[in-house]
Formats: C-alpha cells, structure tokens, sequence
C-alpha cells in the first residue's frame, strides 16, 4: 500500500501547486500588447517653444502629441525622405503604406501646412479640441481619407 500513496502523494501535490500558480502570467497574455514603436522624433514649428513629437506604431498610428504649433514641412518629405537630414530607420515609402490613422492629442495647438500630405493610405483623422488652426493643404493627397472631425475653435 505505501507504493501507491507515493503516486496519489505526488500527484496531489503537483495538483495543489498547479492551483497556486498565479493568474497574471494568463492575464498577461489575454491583455492587448502595446504596438512597436517604428520611428518617433520631434516635429515642432522653429523658434516658437513649441515641444511636439511624432511616433509612428507598426499598427498604422501616427500620433502627434506635446504642446504647441507642428512644423510647416511635409511629414514624408521633410522627415522621411531620402534628401532628409532627420536620419530614421522607416523611409517615407514604407511610412506612407502603414499609416492609416492620424491622433493629434490634447495640447497640440496648430497643424503644420502640408504636414500630412501624401499619405495616401490614411483613412481617418483625430484631432483634440486644443488644435485652433490648421495649415494649408495639410491633408492634401490623402485620398484614401474617410473621417476627420475638426473642433468648432480651429479657424
């Protein structure tokens, strides 16, 4: 009978352990993971104080955020393009096909003339009430553009 108490012991002990395994490596998992960062650098418009930045996510996200006016450059050429003297790992061909969404968040006051255009995979715009005024063809050639809600201060 020993012989057969050893197994059951053993058995009931692993059963015991397994129950008071946490539960956070599970909820860990079930969690959304946050999306790679692709490239991110500053962006604001010169000599203003202004302190915005630019990230692009794998997931197709470029988020603008920090607090004062955006640079009057397109965000593919300026940035990104080959002529560039800004050195990131994401070209502006590669940019221009993964970002489909735009979030300018709250504290960003002024979007840059020309700063969006040519994105033309971009389908849908955010943009924070802090925002009073938006440059010159700063969409333009965004032809995939689906949804943009503009608060009622930007004129």
């Amino acid at each position: 009978m020993k012989k057969k108490r050893v197994p059951v012991l053993f058995l009931a002990v692993m059963l015991i352990l397994g129950m008071l395994t946490p539960q956070t490596t599970l909820a860990a998992d079930d969690g959304a993971a946050e999306p790679e960062i692709l490239v991110k650098g500053g962006c604001s418009a010169y000599n203003t104080g202004s302190s915005v930045q630019f990230t692009v996510y794998a997931d197709g996200l470029l988020l603008i955020s920090g607090s004062g006016k955006m640079d009057n450059h397109s965000f593919l050429e300026y940035y990104l393009g080959e002529g560039s003297s800004h050195r990131h790992d994401l070209s502006a061909e590669e940019a221009e096909k993964i970002i489909t969404r735009v979030r300018i968040e709250e504290g960003v006051t002024h979007i840059g003339k020309s700063f969006f255009s040519g994105l033309t995979n971009l389908k849908e715009v955010e943009i924070a009430d802090s925002v009073t005024s938006i440059g010159e063809e700063a969409f333009s050639s965004c032809k995939s553009l689906e949804a943009i809600a503009i608060p009622d201060g930007v004129t």
